[in-house]
């Protein structure tokens, strides 16, 4: 896919919103959340899954126009089909693409065309001669990761600067941005001066 002359800053990615999912939250979770440790999913602080997603969807709504762009790496929603559509219609945003994750089942069957602008595991993307790699869990070692390609992910909810892997890599989960999504601006400036370290790896 290649985006050029785009304004950069309409463009933005996030992943793992969890959208309705009950377990995710600590109000409503059946989790044994006291004995989930080290870099394991952890719950979030709302007393249910309905506050969570408006909150999410508020907060995406706040920073990404209407006529922005959202690249949304995966696991989108929870507790079936309906809460796809339902998730979709709270986003201003008129165009999504969604690179789909482990728990996407319902989003990966269907027809899906009226919601989102593409749809699929993994995407190359050129946006503005710059070059990105997305897909929902993180690649050791991606296309063009010797030259300078950008690597974008979900999967592992990290925060802090365990959100930042080997070189131009990072998880661009919400758990992370405080819900919310990030702009393509701002990821390149965490990530531009970053070095992938070689690791016996002849792409490097």
């Amino acid at each position: 896919m290649k985006l050029q002359n785009i304004d950069p800053a309409l463009v933005f990615f996030t992943s793992d919103t969890h959208a309705f999912h009950k377990n995710i939250v600590r109000g409503t979770t059946t989790w044994d959340i006291n004995s989930r440790t080290g870099n394991e999913l952890k719950v979030r602080d709302f007393a249910d899954p309905d506050i969570m997603t408006q909150t999410m969807a508020d907060r995406i709504n706040s920073v990404v126009p209407s006529n922005g762009i959202l690249f949304h790496l995966g696991d989108w929603s929870f507790a079936g089909e309906p809460n796809i559509k339902r998730f979709r219609d709270m986003l201003d945003v008129n165009t999504v693409h969604l690179i789909t994750g482990n728990h996407d089942h319902f989003q990966e069957r269907g027809n899906w065309d009226s919601l989102f602008a593409s749809r699929q595991k993994y995407l190359e993307v050129n946006i503005n001669h710059l070059n990105f790699c997305l897909f929902h869990f993180p690649i050791s070692s991606w296309n063009g990761v010797g030259k300078g390609v950008y690597h974008l992910h979900g999967h592992q909810h990290l925060v802090g600067d365990d959100r930042f892997g080997n070189g131009r890599m990072m998880d661009v989960g919400v758990d992370g941005n405080d819900l919310y999504p990030y702009r393509l601006t701002e990821i390149i400036d965490l990530l531009k001066d970053r070095r992938h370290i070689s690791n016996n790896d002849h792409h490097v």
